[in-house]
């Protein structure tokens, strides 16, 4: 059977998991592998061959952006209006129609708390007090203790970013008020500490939340769950697809089953273990990688031809990610081919360099430029669009980037230490209580890596300090001579 979209038929490893149609599916998508439009091909072929209504077929993404594109293509391909969600959205949509209507607190709510905290009532108690004196005396004097000062340092403004992490990741693994009492027997003293202003923050949370009657993200989903298990009928799905299934939290996953459970429905997930890089903000990879332990009968495709990478880039690239084994792995090929498509320039003057580059490369490329936030093109976005008004530049966090491409990328500020790439800033302990640790040094972060490698479509340039080089680069430059 054929199945075109955007004028292009899909390939027989695409088709397989369209046609064959199991009840659960996992598509396993190497980068550029064409994982969208896979998924549109299944809806296509839902719709004209199955002849399932567009209702009956719920699409589900992680981002408004996605989930938009996602639901533009399909109409492009089907010209059918099939119902395309976020998480979030589609918990909504479930709690509207059961008639349960709830107030959504702005998204910085937890932030503006934690600072209004800190600022007055943690001054105003001396037991809470006392635990900021405890972490931040630095054996002064309890007379010569300045709050004020503590609170305004570097040192506490990133302790407060870890209480702030530990918060989101309790939330997004479905933890509760009572699953503080088995933190609490530890016997360490600053833990103990710790988990104080924690239950704090969180009681603070939860009592500004229930006194305007508002929900976050985190409690639509617990709600629209326990919602969907109260009332029966409630949807009528028999195909439920979700995509970037690598970045699902517990509380999407428990969402997502009650679901299942409800409608019998047909679960496909299409994802990328090697581009898992969400685990700061509750994703579980777990559930991807286990697939097969939550769906016993589901079977796991792959798509290992990449269209958008070079054969010599997919292989450095997989080389590199694969030094994790606790993976799903991938064998991947492509039918172009780049002579050194990865070019490492090693530098004391980034933008003399990076000028250098750019004049070697033709004024009709697209150029992509990854950093790791938003800082590291604070010295470059301007002096780049001045000095080359005929060329197309994007600047992307990495993170941001994660589904885009461009001909040519250039990465910034590879270097070691503790804001470099890999991040070798230690990580509190107290957030293994509500995550998952590394599993093999440094896997989030070789994840991101390779997500930046992958953008092109022809040549990714390296900026990497001369005096203090990434430890990656090392690594790379040994895979390149083999």
């Amino acid at each position: 059977m054929k199945i075109t979209i955007n004028n292009q038929p899909l390939s027989i490893e695409q088709l397989q998991p369209i046609l064959e149609d199991a009840r659960y599916s996992l598509i396993l998508a190497g980068a550029g592998s064409g994982k969208t439009i896979t998924l549109v091909g299944k809806v296509k072929y839902l719709l004209e061959v199955k002849k399932i209504k567009p209702e009956q077929i719920c699409c589900i993404s992680f981002t408004n952006e996605a989930t938009n594109h996602l639901k533009e293509v399909i109409e492009q391909n089907t010209k059918k209006n099939v119902p395309c969600f976020t998480f979030h959205k589609l918990a909504l949509a479930i709690l509207e129609k059961a008639h349960t209507y709830y107030q959504i607190t702005p998204p910085n709510t937890l932030e503006k708390i934690t600072d209004e905290f800190f600022a007055s009532e943690c001054m105003g108690n001396v037991t809470l007090k006392n635990i900021i004196f405890r972490k931040f005396s630095f054996g002064c004097l309890h007379n010569s203790f300045n709050y004020q000062k503590i609170i305004h340092s570097k040192d506490f403004l990133t302790y407060k970013t870890t209480l702030l992490t530990f918060l989101h990741l309790f939330y997004a693994n479905g933890f509760e008020k009572k699953d503080f009492v088995s933190m609490f027997s530890t016997k360490k003293r600053a833990t103990k500490d710790t988990l104080t202003l924690l239950y704090t923050l969180h009681t603070l949370y939860q009592t500004e939340k229930e006194s305007i009657g508002a929900i976050d993200f985190d409690d639509m989903l617990k709600l629209a769950t326990q919602v969907l298990s109260k009332t029966p009928n409630l949807v009528s799905y028999q195909y439920i697809l979700v995509d970037e299934f690598q970045d699902s939290s517990l509380l999407r996953f428990h969402f997502l089953n009650e679901i299942l459970c409800q409608t019998s429905a047909h679960f496909c997930a299409v994802g990328d273990d090697y581009q898992s890089i969400y685990r700061f903000s509750g994703c579980n990879l777990d559930l991807f990688l286990h697939f097969k332990e939550y769906f016993p009968t589901g079977k796991i495709y792959s798509l290992t031809m990449t269209y958008r990478n070079s054969q010599n880039l997919i292989d450095i690239a997989n080389t590199f990610i694969c030094k994790n084994p606790y993976q799903m792995k991938k064998n991947l090929t492509s039918l172009k081919s780049k002579e050194n498509p990865i070019k490492i320039w090693e530098t004391t003057n980034e933008k003399e360099t990076l000028k250098n580059i750019i004049l070697t490369i033709p004024n009709e490329k697209e150029i992509m430029i990854l950093g790791r936030n938003h800082q590291d093109f604070a010295l470059y976005k301007s002096f780049l669009i001045e000095t080359f008004p005929h060329k197309t530049f994007r600047f992307y966090t990495i993170h941001a980037a994660k589904g885009l491409e461009s001909d040519i990328v250039i990465m910034l500020h590879l270097e070691k230490g503790p804001y470099g790439f890999p991040s070798e800033l230690k990580e509190e302990k107290i957030l293994s209580l509500v995550k998952q640790n590394d599993i093999f040094p440094y896997e989030e972060e070789r994840r991101l890596f390779y997500v930046a490698l992958t953008r092109t479509k022809e040549d990714v340039h390296l900026l990497v300090s001369k005096k203090s080089p990434s430890i990656f680069i090392k690594e790379l430059k040994n895979i390149i001579k083999k």
